[in-house]
């Protein structure tokens, strides 16, 4: 056995290609007992209706909790675009300030880990990443520097 071992399932918070959220009935599956964190992959601007990160209910992470409570929660994989008909720079910023903030901290959500989905944007459609294609940072990469404790 290994007790510093943590077990968890990853769960799509979002089902993208239908632009909805995802069914969190499904949790009524699982045995909270068998699983150490409830852990996300979240992209909440491809939810119909979710243009802005203060369009995102305040309980849209902290309602999974219903069906594992007390559970750790992470994110293996979060992301917000950074064009402009999602708020541009600024409102990828403020993703990041509100998924540590108001969307779990305040909650009470031991929020465990935070993992950004890419660091690059990919290609010249991709907006997700925290530094553009050309090495140019983003607003919200030195936030996420602060954040992750990577800043000097």
């Amino acid at each position: 056995m290994s007790p510093e071992t943590k077990v968890f399932c990853t769960f799509a918070r979002e089902i993208v290609s239908e632009n909805r959220e995802a069914d969190l009935s499904v949790f009524s599956m699982f045995n909270p007992e068998k699983m150490d964190l409830l852990v996300f992959t979240s992209y909440p601007y491809s939810v119909q209706g979710i243009n802005r990160p203060s369009d995102i209910p305040n309980d849209y992470y902290s309602k999974a909790l219903i069906y594992l409570p007390d559970k750790p929660l992470g994110f293996s994989e979060l992301g917000w675009p950074s064009m402009d008909v999602f708020g541009g720079e600024q409102a990828q910023a403020d993703f990041i300030t509100q998924v540590v903030g108001r969307l779990t901290r305040e909650h009470g959500i031991n929020l465990h880990f935070f993992g950004w989905a890419w660091l690059h944007d990919l290609d010249e459609n991709d907006f997700i990443g925290l530094i553009k294609r050309d090495g140019t940072e983003k607003l919200a990469y030195e936030l996420w520097k602060n954040i992750s404790g990577l800043s000097e």
